[in-house]
C-alpha cells in the first residue's frame, strides 16, 4: 500500500474545484496527466456527498461536501498530494486578486522573459478555455499572442494563421482598438516578407481605426505608414508612390 501523503487532513477550497475554471486550470499544470475526478453519491439519496480525484500510482483523495468549522474533511493517500495542488492554485489565484480569464495571461509572463516554449504552452492551454467559456475578446487576445510568438520565432506563415483568426473576432465584438492591433501585426509580417502592398493596405486601415478610437499611437502609426510607403517605393520603383 502506498504511504499516506503529508497533505493536511482538511480542505478549505470548494470541494468541486472545477466550478472555478481559473483555479482548476492553474492546478492542472501540476496534476498527473491521467488525473480522473468525479462525485461520490449517497447510497440511498444518490445525492453527491464527496468529490474524488485519482491518478495511477495509487494517488487518490476524497473530500466531503459537508463542512466542519468551515473545512471539508479530506482523505488522501499515495505519492502525489492531489488536493494540495488545488489548494495551492486557489492560494495563487486569491493572492493575485482573484483574476478572471481576461486578466489571466500566464503565457505573457513567460513570453516577456523569453521562455518561448513555455509561453506557447500556456497560450495553447488558454485558447480552448476562452472558447469554452465564450470569452471572445480573450480568444482574440490569445490568438494574437500566439501569432506574436510564432512571428518572433520566424515562423511567419504560422503567425499569419493566428492573426487571421483573431481579426474577425475583434471585428465581431466591436473591438476597434484590438482590430487595429491585429492589423498592425499583420502589416509587420507582410513588411518583413517584402509584401509591400499588403503591408501598406493594413497600415492604412490601422491609421483609420486609430482615428476612430482616438488612439495614442495615431501619430506613430501614421509616420510608420509613410515610412513603409517609402520602403515600398525604394524596393520597387514601379510601385505607387506615397
Amino acid at each position: 500500500m502506498s504511504p499516506p501523503s503529508t497533505s493536511p487532513p482538511a480542505a478549505t477550497v470548494d470541494p468541486q474545484p472545477w466550478d472555478n475554471l481559473v483555479v482548476w486550470f492553474l492546478a492542472q499544470f501540476h496534476q498527473p496527466a491521467d488525473l480522473t475526478f468525479g462525485l461520490t453519491l449517497h447510497e440511498v439519496s444518490h445525492e453527491p456527498v464527496a468529490t474524488f480525484l485519482a491518478a495511477t500510482g495509487g494517488s487518490w483523495c476524497e473530500i466531503d461536501h459537508n463542512t466542519d468549522g468551515g473545512h471539508h474533511q479530506l482523505r488522501e493517500a499515495g505519492p502525489t498530494p492531489l488536493w494540495r495542488h488545488i489548494e495551492d492554485a486557489h492560494q495563487l489565484w486569491a493572492g493575485a486578486g482573484r483574476p478572471g480569464w481576461e486578466r489571466l495571461n500566464l503565457g505573457g509572463v513567460y513570453d516577456r522573459i523569453g521562455q518561448t516554449q513555455q509561453a506557447l504552452h500556456f497560450y495553447e492551454q488558454a485558447l480552448p478555455i476562452s472558447r469554452e467559456v465564450g470569452d471572445r475578446a480573450g480568444e482574440a487576445a490569445t490568438l494574437n499572442n500566439l501569432g506574436g510568438v510564432y512571428d518572433r520565432l520566424g515562423q511567419t506563415q504560422q503567425a499569419l494563421h493566428f492573426y487571421e483568426q483573431a481579426l474577425p473576432i475583434s471585428r465581431e465584438v466591436g473591438d476597434r482598438a484590438g482590430e487595429a492591433g491585429t492589423r498592425y501585426n499583420l502589416a509587420m509580417v507582410y513588411r518583413g516578407r517584402g509584401e509591400w502592398d499588403r503591408a501598406v493596405a493594413e497600415l492604412e486601415l490601422v491609421v483609420d481605426l486609430d482615428r476612430q478610437v482616438e488612439h495614442l499611437d495615431l501619430a506613430s502609426d501614421t509616420a510608420l505608414l509613410e515610412q513603409v510607403r517609402q520602403e515600398r517605393a525604394h524596393s520597387d520603383p514601379g510601385s505607387p508612390g506615397p
